[in-house]
């Protein structure tokens, strides 16, 4: 009785009154008469003497005894209670989660520097539609409210992604990615540059100029599906390609919108499709390594005639082609034959000046040193520090860093970044330094680096041109008309034009943008070379090209798979906080006013309901 006065109130006792009065009500059928009619006394009791501190005080403790004595929970109480207790949070969570707003944390480096590994968001899911809960479907879709570059979260549901298996609050699920739509419904595109030319669905000319560059492939012989008798060879998820090895001899062959053809380097022009590398721009792209002349003269492929002297080399592949050079079978480290293109190579000496320009420049996803041993930080939790997979970085002190765009940072508590200082063991401008840090790759690994002929991996490095310049790393490496650059090129249009049919030879050069002589877009040519969006598909790609799985892997987003945008920016501290980095999308839409007139309407009804049962 004292604990119940001591915490007396009059809204206490209505609520106790309430609660009792609910209890009786699924359990009168379980009381005797007498029973039932002491508690209806008891809780009359109570009712009559709200008004009497004192009076209610007994009537309470009275209410109190009666129920325990009566209207105990059983166990099966307790459990019901519990149960319905966490289906009505699940549900309401999930809706709140699919329909309105989540926290998420972002997995990867794909979105650097947008979004870093770990970075954690409120992602808002009724920018452009109503989600139907736990389907890629939407109750309303508002694709006009997509704009051309926009951050868009969408599930991989029905989607060619492998381990896309998760869940969520305990029930099964697919993961959510998070990626740039560069490409909507209707558009054609064409890569030059590390822009994206190109019309939309009405015709109008697309503007190429972006923050972010865009490369079209991740690896030049892009996604390779093998059988025992073919491999199919795919950019965009698309069979572009395809090996037949069931005979003692290899037949390339592509496919040109209408048939299959061979494939046929000798003949590439401007007018058709006749090589793989002439899909939606790859020509205009190579992947590229730093090598010493004693790796360029054991395991290049380039030739070497009339090379001026360099620091290190830049290797470049281009212009893969299935058919000349001859493409390889060979066995993956699991053991499984797969085919391996063997594009040409291009290679430019560098001084010391452009190793600088590949300094300031340089960037690196997130990765963890230990020991002299580095990996990449989603990898922490697999701490092999002997694994062939771990890059050497000899006197590196022991922590986490990256590099972003030059800049290199440890990575502290909570992913807070601190720059390095200048005299850092990873900051050394030496030859060895940069060619290290460069032929790791974005992800620090080191299969990336030159060990042989024909080798398998290759880092995710990338050189372009652009108006003449030749870029690496999205930075001007050579400028136009750079007298190293300039023999180059003569180098390049000698070779090509010295090849024969039997040995055709297609230079690395500028092909320039997909224009007419007038300065307009040729529309021929982007409708022979380009990328088509179909109806309600999206091209959806990672700011960080050099390490996205994005559509160049697993092909178009399905409009219903698109399930909100990221709009805020929770952790961790900095200028990127909040909201000011993100792309703002418009306040008032129809999806986003129809949820808060519900959440609205909710709150208002639970609260005329709460006065109701108070008075």
């Amino acid at each position: 009785m004292l604990f119940v006065r001591k915490h007396f109130s009059k809204k206490r006792a209505r609520k106790l009154l309430r609660q009792k009065e609910t209890l009786l009500r699924r359990r009168r059928k379980r009381l005797t008469p007498e029973a039932l009619k002491e508690v209806e006394a008891a809780l009359d009791d109570l009712k009559n003497t709200l008004k009497n501190k004192q009076e209610t005080e007994l009537a309470v403790e009275r209410v109190n005894r009666v129920c325990a004595q009566y209207l105990h929970k059983t166990s099966w109480d307790y459990i019901r209670d519990t149960l319905v207790g966490i289906v009505i949070a699940l549900v309401l969570a999930i809706v709140v989660r699919q329909m309105w707003f989540e926290p998420m944390e972002i997995p990867s480096g794909s979105m650097r520097p947008t979004f870093r590994e770990l970075d954690r968001l409120i992602v808002s899911k009724d920018t452009f539609g109503l989600n139907i809960p736990l389907l890629p479907a939407h109750f309303l879709f508002e694709p006009h409210l997509i704009p051309r570059g926009g951050i868009v979260i969408f599930t991989s549901e029905n989607m060619d992604i492998s381990d896309q298996d998760t869940f969520y609050f305990g029930l099964p699920g697919k993961k959510r990615l998070v990626k740039r739509a560069v490409g909507l419904p209707g558009d054609l595109l064409y890569f030059y540059g590390g822009e994206i030319w190109g019309i939309d669905a009405q015709g109008n000319a697309i503007d190429p100029r972006s923050e972010f560059a865009h490369v079209p492939f991740i690896e030049i012989e892009g996604k390779v599906d093998i059988t025992s008798t073919v491999a199919l060879f795919k950019q965009m998820n698309q069979v572009l390609g395809r090996l037949n090895f069931s005979s003692n001899t290899l037949r390339g062959e592509i496919f040109n919108g209408a048939t299959w053809i061979p494939d046929s380097p000798y003949l590439a022009d401007d007018k058709e499709l006749h090589t793989y590398s002439d899909f939606y721009g790859n020509r205009n792209f190579a992947m590229a390594r730093l090598l010493t002349s004693a790796q360029l003269a054991k395991i290049s492929q380039a030739p070497l005639d009339n090379l001026e002297e360099g620091v290190l080399y830049l290797e470049m592949r281009h212009h893969a082609s299935l058919s000349f050079p001859k493409p390889l079978i060979v066995r993956d480290m699991w053991g499984a034959l797969v085919p391996l293109l063997r594009p040409e190579v291009s290679v430019i000496p560098l001084r010391q000046e452009h190793l600088d320009r590949i300094m300031q420049a340089m960037s690196t996803s997130r990765f963890i040193v230990k020991g002299g041993r580095a990996y990449p930080v989603l990898e922490g939790q697999k701490d092999l520090p002997t694994s062939p997979y771990r890059a050497y970085f000899p006197g590196v002190p022991d922590g986490r860093y990256e590099f972003i765009k030059g800049t290199a940072y440890s990575v502290d508590f909570g992913g807070i970044l601190k720059k390095l200082s200048p005299d850092h063991p990873l900051l050394k401008n030496t030859p060895e330094n940069i060619q290290l840090l460069f032929n790791l790759g974005v992800e620090v690994l080191n299969p990336f680096a030159p060990q042989a002929r024909d080798q398998r991996f290759f880092p995710n490095r990338y050189a372009y041109f652009r108006d003449g310049s030749l870029y690496l790393l999205d930075r001007p490496l050579f400028a136009k008309e750079d007298p190293l650059l300039n023999a180059f090129n003569a180098q390049e249009e000698k070779r090509a034009a010295s090849s024969t049919p039997q040995q055709p030879y297609l230079p690395f050069k500028d092909y320039g943008p997909p224009l007419t002589e007038t300065g307009e877009l040729d529309l021929d040519f982007l409708k022979t070379f380009g990328l088509q969006i179909p109806p309600n598909n999206y091209l959806a790609l990672g700011d960080n090209y050099a390490s996205s799985g994005d559509s160049r892997l697993f092909g178009f987003v399905p409009g219903e798979n698109l399930q909100g945008t990221p709009s805020t920016l929770l952790w961790p501290p900095g200028k990127r906080w909040g909201t000011s980095a993100l792309p703002h999308y418009p306040l008032f839409t129809l999806p986003r006013m129809i949820i808060w007139g519900l959440v609205l309407i909710i709150l208002l009804i639970y609260i005329v309901w709460r006065r109701a049962i108070r008075r």
